[in-house]
């Protein structure tokens, strides 16, 4: 019963022995309690008081809720940590990243608006009566940076593209860009921007931006660009020299085939006075019909006098793909003896191309 004689619990029984549980009301309160006779005509109490004081003791260990053990939450996502109430306050020991520190809290809950990048270890205790728990068990948490900013792509040329983006909330190391899903190139914190070179002309790729903080990454940023668009020509790809026994035919679309065929087997760079001699062009034709270009076989002598006997210019029709055009002649009897340049060129649409290639004649004199 309380101080004032209200029965609080009645056994009513003859129990010698009795557990009974009292309300969290009753804290604070002197209570007593008794037992008498089982006589109701001579009733005999005994009586003892006692008095219920609320967190005596340590208070109990907390056990952590969330954010779950291992749990990823991006940058700039605001935080939770949450834990069982065992006591009065509470003291949050955070661990391992830029946010690293020591948090009072009241309750059995605190709050982050955004944490920096990085990989936290935290755990809590409790507080109450002047004395502390232990600490609860230990759990990681993952804040990767946040997603960079708007990302966009530049066409430079035929052959490269420019990714520009803006900064990556939360604190990063550097930056990773893709292509296709490929990587491409890492850069530093402070780079917005970089140029993919080497990339084939008329080309459109997928450009992906991540932000980085040791081994965490951001989700990714995209945007898609393209290279200027190939320009179609005719131009020459390779020479050689030949004798009379030489041969090129139509390679289609493998340029390497002369290469393979024709140099392996037949090409010759050393000639007598009087010799017949073929001077090959190799040209290619990217357009899918046939195309018309001026060709020019020109040849200087040891003196770097032109040879008219091996020289001849016009226009020809050659058709789409990779062709062998050749001058088959003689070398002049009265040639110098030394080295000699075949020079083979082609003009088409205005835009001239050439390429040159050194041969060897033992004439009948010396420069």
């Amino acid at each position: 019963m309380d101080s004032g004689g209200t029965t609080i619990v009645d056994t009513g029984n003859s129990s010698t022995s009795r557990t009974e549980t009292i309300g969290s009301q009753w804290n604070n309160h002197d209570l007593y309690w008794g037992v008498r006779t089982a006589n109701p005509l001579s009733p005999i109490w005994s009586v003892r008081r006692f008095r219920i004081e609320p967190g005596s003791g340590a208070p109990g260990t907390p056990s952590l809720l969330s954010p779950s053990d291992g749990s990823s939450i991006p940058n700039p996502q605001s935080i939770t940590f949450d834990w069982t109430a065992t006591g009065d306050s509470y003291s949050m020991e955070i661990t391992g990243g830029p946010s690293a520190g020591t948090i009072s809290a009241s309750t059995d809950s605190y709050t982050f608006g955004s944490m920096w990048a990085g990989v936290y270890q935290w755990h809590v205790k409790a507080y109450r009566n002047g004395q502390w728990s232990n600490w609860s068990n230990t759990w990681t948490l993952y804040v990767p940076p946040g997603i960079p900013g708007s990302v966009s792509v530049n066409t430079d040329s035929t052959s490269a593209v420019t990714v520009n983006w803006a900064e990556s909330p939360g604190g990063v190391d550097g930056y990773r860009i893709y292509r296709n899903g490929a990587l491409v190139q890492t850069v530093g914190s402070g780079a917005r921007s970089y140029q993919v070179t080497g990339l084939p002309c008329g080309d459109t790729s997928t450009y992906s931006v991540r932000g980085y903080k040791g081994s965490l990454e951001s989700a990714e940023r995209s945007a898609s660009g393209s290279t200027v668009a190939c320009v179609l020509t005719v131009s020459v790809v390779d020479v050689f020299t030949t004798d009379q026994n030489g041969t090129a035919t139509s390679l289609g679309n493998d340029p390497q085939a002369i290469a393979g065929d024709v140099q392996a087997s037949s090409i010759k760079t050393d000639f007598n006075a009087g010799d017949p001699i073929q001077l090959f062009i190799e040209v290619n034709n990217q357009y899918s019909t046939d195309q018309t270009a001026y060709f020019e076989w020109k040849v200087f002598d040891p003196a770097g006098q032109q040879v008219p006997a091996l020289e001849w210019q016009g226009n020809l029709s050659t058709g789409s793909g990779y062709w062998n055009w050749w001058l088959n002649t003689t070398v002049p009897a009265d040639s110098l003896t030394g080295d000699y340049t075949f020079s083979g060129s082609i003009t088409y649409n205005g835009d001239t191309t050439t390429d040159s290639i050194v041969f060897h004649v033992n004439g009948l004199n010396t420069v």
